[in-house]
């Protein structure tokens, strides 16, 4: 492990962005200048870990954004662990979680920061993602039960799109407008305070790439805080899909394996956990 960092660093900082990447040299450039506009007025720092990468990405990093703390790590650790490396980087108040294909496109982040400061029952929140066609993606979910498992696998099909499992899970029937609590926010966009790091953990290591968000949400739900859906906040996320493309590759087993040790996690709590938040969805308003 190489670690590279600033060591005039401001202590105070408010703001610490954690991105983990591989082999996404062009992608991170991207998120990195759209991040300038955003971060510009606030202490911040942006924490970043190479897993493993073998496409310049680090040489990039090192040569156009010096700045940056960086970990580069010889292979590729998995997402969970790579991202509690970042985590552990960390000194802000705030924690912004973005995979390196998102692009920061609009919204005041000092309306995340107030929001969580107004409301300390809420833990997480999660922001309005795009993908690059325009398509709003369902990041903020019930939390996945087997049953959703399996819709999710086959989405590409009208019909399980249209089934009320799929709706039910993906939320569909809330304003994407609108605030709202969720079960999850995908982990590819997530904010949240630095101090729930202390009170429920950090992400499950065993969980070598999928479901690491859902648990990190459902210990939140557990710990009696709420997860929301943040719309004011815009993202686009470039998404791959890897597991789409293949539904039987290797990637798709251990996705399968993070699932189990989810479900095994927080079975008892997920319908109620659901029921509760589909008939009675009423998260803080902003002030």
């Amino acid at each position: 492990m190489d670690l590279a960092m600033n060591q005039n660093s401001v202590i105070s900082t408010l703001v610490s962005v954690a991105i983990i990447t591989r082999n996404s040299r062009n992608e991170l450039e991207r998120l990195l200048e759209s991040l300038k506009e955003p971060l510009k007025n606030s202490g911040h720092e942006i924490c970043l870990v190479d897993n493993g990468s073998s496409d310049g990405s680090v040489e990039t990093i090192r040569s156009k954004y010096p700045d940056v703390k960086l970990i580069v790590n010889k292979a590729n650790n998995g997402v969970a662990p790579a991202r509690n490396q970042a985590l552990r980087l960390c000194s802000g108040k705030y924690i912004f979680i973005l995979d390196a294909d998102c692009e920061y496109r609009d919204g005041n982040l000092n309306k995340a920061t107030k929001y969580l400061d107004d409301n300390p029952d809420v833990a997480i929140l999660g922001f309005r993602v795009y993908y690059p066609n325009g398509d709003l993606q369902d990041t903020a979910r019930t939390l996945p039960s087997p049953k959703d498992l399996l819709v999710n696998r086959m989405d590409s099909s009208r019909k399980i799109r249209n089934s009320p499992t799929f709706v039910r899970h993906r939320m569909r029937e809330f304003d994407p407008m609108k605030l709202r609590e969720a079960g999850f926010v995908a982990g590819a966009c997530q904010f949240f305070k630095r101090d729930i790091l202390d009170q429920i953990g950090f992400l499950d290591e065993k969980m070598f790439y999928g479901y690491e968000d859902s648990d990190f949400c459902a210990r939140i739900i557990k710990a009696g805080k709420k997860v929301v859906y943040f719309p004011d906040i815009v993202v686009i996320h470039h998404h791959q899909r890897l597991t789409k493309k293949n539904p039987f590759s290797r990637m798709t087993l251990i996705q399968m394996r993070s699932y189990k040790i989810f479900y095994a996690k927080h079975r008892d709590i997920i319908e109620k956990a659901n029921e509760k938040l589909l008939n009675s969805n009423s998260p803080p308003p902003i002030n």
